[in-house]
């Protein structure tokens, strides 16, 4: 019975099409009532890993309003590659459950964040640095971040380290910058981190729309 249940209510969130590739490797195990990003995943009946991550993957892509309350993603029905991952992997520390929080730096352009062109190309650009999160479990690397992506990260990452859930805010910031830094010295026009930075935020907010 609780097979047959967790496969109702999975159909139901998402189309069936897409089962197959959410089914393939995403751990699957009890949200049990063991902190407050369990309770929120609880509260909203999904009781089962598999279905909460298939569940924040069709989450709508934005900001929450506050990076320090995880939960909002549920609550304000939005997040972002860092909040998303963020509160699946606080779900699974709670749960005493073996998954890792990845930071990555890739080169962000047209071709792997579609949206992001038009705004490059006003400044000159093909891409730019840019900080992303994901999953890794199980020797399984997994993204939850938008449903038309494949759940595999398509990115070639220049750089990836294990982060923890409050490390999404400051300190990814943080790394990201200082990869533009070094990306910037490479660069033969003048422009300064604080533009970089501008311009980096005017790409989210594009694809945030």
């Amino acid at each position: 019975m609780a097979n047959e249940t967790l496969y109702i209510n999975v159909t139901y969130i998402f189309p069936r099409s897409t089962m197959t590739d959410i089914k393939i490797n995403v751990p699957s195990f009890a949200i049990k009532p063991k902190g407050n990003a369990s309770l929120t995943f609880i509260e909203h009946n999904l009781t089962d890993f598999r279905l909460a991550a298939s569940y924040v993957r069709f989450v709508p892509y934005g900001r929450i309003s506050r990076q320090d309350n995880l939960s909002l993603v549920l609550k304000e029905n939005r997040g972002t590659c860092s909040t998303k991952h963020g509160l699946l992997a606080k779900v699974a520390l709670e749960q005493d459950q073996p998954l890792k929080l990845m930071l990555g730096i890739y080169y962000m352009n047209e071709g792997n964040t579609a949206g992001v062109g038009s705004v490059l190309s006003t400044h000159g650009l093909d891409s730019i640095p840019e900080a992303h999160c994901y999953l890794f479990y199980n020797n399984n690397y997994f993204d939850f971040t938008r449903p038309e992506n494949p759940i595999e990260p398509q990115f070639e990452f220049l750089h990836e380290e294990e982060i923890t859930p409050v490390q999404i805010s400051d300190y990814k910031t943080q790394q990201h910058k200082i990869f533009m830094v070094d990306w910037l010295k490479s660069q033969s026009n003048l422009m300064s981190l604080e533009d970089l930075w501008e311009i980096r935020e005017t790409c989210i907010t594009k694809i945030c729309d």
